[in-house]
């Protein structure tokens, strides 16, 4: 009496794995399993998986704050990108203290980055002989900056007078101050004594200050400066 149901529900077993979704099903699960391209994703999947474990262990364990990092790369990269831009757009280019850049003669197009730097202030020490017709002063001025120049047409120039001149506009300029001739020599001769006479710096200190700042081939003449000028004449000196 059971025999007949019995062969009754083998036939519809037999069916069913003889159907269309019954015969698929198996011959597809076996192509996955053999698949090159479904075995790297699972390995992917599982590499991505236990990489997340870590950082989430890292970060529980230790204390890190993961997004901290990226924000502190995003800000020194782009405190970088501007200190390169300025670099391209002017020849010369140092920065002897944070609120002080030297330079050689920067281009017409530069001073759009110079404000953009958040420099405030360019100081000119070319005579306007050297300047070919250029108009510095308009230039400058088209960009939002303040400008002055101190003519040093040359080694008898570099004097304590001027330098003293220069100190002052540097101390009363509102932002940071860009200071320039042809080539960052003549500043750095300046900053040089005036390094030496307004801050008290020993004579090598304020040569090692004038060589960041530019410094060069007048180095003999700041010496012959430094040693012919007793420290602080100026100071007694109202025409420093």
């Amino acid at each position: 009496m059971n025999a007949a149901p019995m062969q009754e529900r083998e036939g519809r077993d037999r069916g069913r794995g003889s159907g269309d979704h019954g015969s698929q099903f198996p011959s597809r699960m076996i192509d996955m399993k053999h698949s090159p391209c479904v075995a790297r994703a699972a390995r992917d999947v599982g590499l991505s998986l236990l990489f997340a474990a870590s950082l989430l262990a890292c970060s529980s364990g230790d204390g890190v704050t993961i997004s901290a990092q990226p924000t502190a790369a995003s800000s020194s990269a782009d405190a970088s990108s501007e200190t390169a831009s300025l670099d391209a757009a002017i020849a010369d280019l140092h920065q002897p203290r944070a609120d002080l850049y030297t330079a050689g003669q920067p281009p017409a197009a530069a001073w759009q980055s110079v404000a953009a730097h958040g420099i405030t202030t360019v100081i000119n020490l070319r005579p306007v002989a050297e300047m070919a017709g250029r108009d510095e002063a308009t230039e400058v001025a088209a960009a939002g900056l303040a400008y002055f120049e101190i003519p040093v047409a040359g080694p008898d120039d570099i004097t304590m007078v001027n330098a003293m001149a220069l100190e002052r506009l540097i101390d009363s300029a509102p932002g940071p101050v860009l200071v320039h001739c042809a080539s960052g020599n003549r500043v750095g001769a300046l900053l040089a004594l005036g390094e030496l006479e307004s801050r008290g710096l020993a004579a090598e200190q304020a040569l090692a200050f004038g060589r960041s700042a530019g410094l060069g081939s007048l180095e003999p003449r700041v010496r012959e400066v430094i040693q012919s000028t007793p420290v602080s004449a100026c100071q007694a000196d109202s025409s420093c």
